[in-house]
């Protein structure tokens, strides 16, 4: 694969990573702009408090499989699994999830991209981390704790899984990790004073 096939591909991730999901499925259910609303950030956990659990968990899975389906189709014809080149491919899409070019670059926090990332190119680990984060929502009613918990066991769950444990990834899963740890500072911040928004399971 030549550089200009590969700058293409990263391009093609950020444009696919900025399709914010939460925007689009918030103006169909009436609300102009979900970022104006709950948290104002434009991701699953946000669509969760401000339109109900049904439409939070189609926007976490419309939001893990714009980072899957490009991630399989590029191992698919370009590149091979588990490749190291897929590492600025997946902060692309993270990326375009943070600053979507479609929404005036303000968008979500990255966990449900990054969480499709993983699936696409370490199933095993993505079920690991989600047999982990699902049971901590549940038990907690706050995603950032879990978010927190899961970011700090992946470069762990990374060296135990995989034998090869290529040091890219290694600092990859490190960084990812401090990133959403950045992306969720508010939401520390709250945790240690005893005041973060819980989720509450609703149906609309």
């Amino acid at each position: 694969m030549n550089l200009f096939i590969y700058v293409l591909l990263v391009i093609l991730c950020y444009v696919s990573g900025s399709v914010s999901f939460s925007i689009f499925i918030g103006k169909l259910r009436g609300v102009k702009d979900i970022r104006l609303h709950g948290s104002g950030n434009a991701g699953a956990t946000n669509t969760f408090r401000v339109l109900g659990m049904k439409w939070g968990i189609l926007v976490l899975l419309l939001d893990m499989a714009k980072a899957v389906i490009p991630l399989i189709l590029i191992e698919m014809f370009f590149l091979t699994p588990q490749s190291p080149w897929f590492i600025p491919l997946v902060i692309a899409l993270v990326v375009g999830h943070l600053l979507p070019i479609f929404h005036g670059y303000k968008g979500g926090k990255g966990v449900a991209v990054f969480a499709g990332s993983i699936a696409a190119l370490f199933p095993l680990l993505a079920l690991i981390a989600f047999l982990i984060i699902v049971p901590l929502i549940i038990i907690t009613r706050m995603v950032s704790l879990a978010v927190f918990i899961v970011a700090f066991l992946l470069p762990i769950g990374y060296i135990v899984l995989y034998p090869s444990r290529d040091i890219a990834y290694i600092a990859f899963f490190i960084l990812i990790g401090a990133m959403l740890v950045w992306t969720h500072r508010s939401n520390l911040q709250r945790i240690i004073r005893g005041e973060e928004n819980k989720l509450t399971f609703r149906r609309k």
